[in-house]
């Protein structure tokens, strides 16, 4: 009823400025040297031993967009790390959405980082597996095939044609993102920069389901679904157009 999987947190120097790099390598199960070693080529070694890597907690790091944009080889972002609320840095939504509006396919991470007894239980993923064998986590976590949370249900994302009427009065068909969710306060629809979309439930009520119209301008779409305690949710970005 439980699986570990080997792995390693890394720290490559930053020739870019910025502190240094935090890695979070999956499935690796050599040590990885990263001493004078560029963090690119530290990336490229966690994946010749079959391993995929995470960029940690950028918000945390004090990273910006000048230390991100030039890795390559990672395949998500810590979006949550429950760690990094000790001082207030735990969301990096934000160093998220720049990179999907900038880079690229980038998939988020919900993490308890696990310092401390009291961090456990407060950030995890829920993935699309058959079983809890090694290969289907890793290609769940590959495909992006899960969700990251803090508690929140995320039951359903789609992407459909519907029809509707214009402001001429014409029927057209347009595209929509759908979500359906456990009982939340707010779900958010995020593109990239100025565009999107945000539902509130009325005071004192929630809501299960919210959909968006697409203007046909969107780089990506993400859902964030906000639960009455304030906990959230994330769906992994749909990328409508490369970069």
């Amino acid at each position: 009823s439980f699986l570990a999987i080997s792995g390693s947190e890394l720290h490559p120097s930053n020739p870019y400025g910025g502190e240094v790099y935090h890695f979070a390598a999956i499935n690796i199960h050599n040590h990885i040297d990263v001493k004078d070693r560029h963090p690119n080529e530290v990336l490229a070694m966690v994946a010749d031993q079959g391993g995929i890597s995470v960029s940690a907690h950028p918000y945390w790091s004090g990273h910006t967009l000048l230390d991100l944009l030039p890795l390559h080889g990672y395949f998500a972002v810590e979006v949550f790390n429950t760690t990094c609320g000790g001082i207030g840095r735990a969301y990096s939504e934000t160093h998220w959405d720049d990179l999907l509006d900038k880079v690229g396919p980038v998939l988020g991470i919900a993490c308890d980082d696990a310092h401390r007894l009291d961090d456990a239980y407060l950030g995890w993923i829920m993935a699309k597996s058959q079983n809890l064998l090694l290969e289907s986590i890793m290609t769940a976590l590959c495909t992006g095939a899960f969700y990251s949370t803090q508690g929140p249900e995320i039951i359903d994302l789609c992407l459909v044609e519907t029809e509707t009427t214009n402001r001429e009065g014409e029927k057209v068909t347009v595209r929509q993102v759908q979500v359906k969710s456990s009982p939340a306060t707010s779900i958010t629809f995020k593109a990239q920069r100025s565009r999107g979309w945000h539902i509130s439930a009325p005071v004192g009520e929630t809501i299960t389901e919210a959909s968006w119209t697409l203007s046909g301008q969107e780089k990506y779409v993400r859902v964030e679904v906000t639960a009455p305690d304030w906990k959230k949710a994330w769906t992994q970005p749909i990328m409508f157009r490369s970069i």
